[in-house]
């Protein structure tokens, strides 16, 4: 599946939520895969916004980190840059009819990927 970083990271909250839904062997048995291969992206993630952010870091009179205004500027560009990266993850959708699952609209709205209907 092709699907853009920011829709991964846009959906960080409702995937916790979706992790914690009681269901069947079947339906967490699929979940789990599902959300096994998010988090190898979210991790790769993290781990380059890091790498980036330390890359724009300077250090105070204090000895503090810090981002200064001009490089948080430059911060952002990649970041926003790198969010709008398309990856491609081996998913299988989940048959929307198969879930029993008690959550919001708006949280299904941002995970609504990994479900067919």
């Amino acid at each position: 599946m092709k699907i853009k970083l920011n829709k991964i990271v846009n959906s960080i909250q409702s995937l916790k939520s979706l992790s914690t839904q009681t269901t069947t062997a079947k339906q967490a048995f699929r979940l789990a895969r599902a959300l096994n291969a998010i988090q190898a992206e979210l991790d790769i993630f993290d781990e380059t916004k890091n790498t980036t952010a330390k890359k724009y870091q300077t250090t105070t009179s204090e000895g503090a980190l810090e981002i200064t205004p001009e490089n948080a500027e430059l911060f952002k560009k990649e970041i926003l840059e790198l969010l709008d990266e398309e990856l491609e993850i081996n998913i299988d959708l989940i048959p929307i009819s198969e879930m029993t699952l008690n959550m919001t609209v708006s949280s299904m709205m941002t995970i609504d990927y990994l479900f067919r209907e």
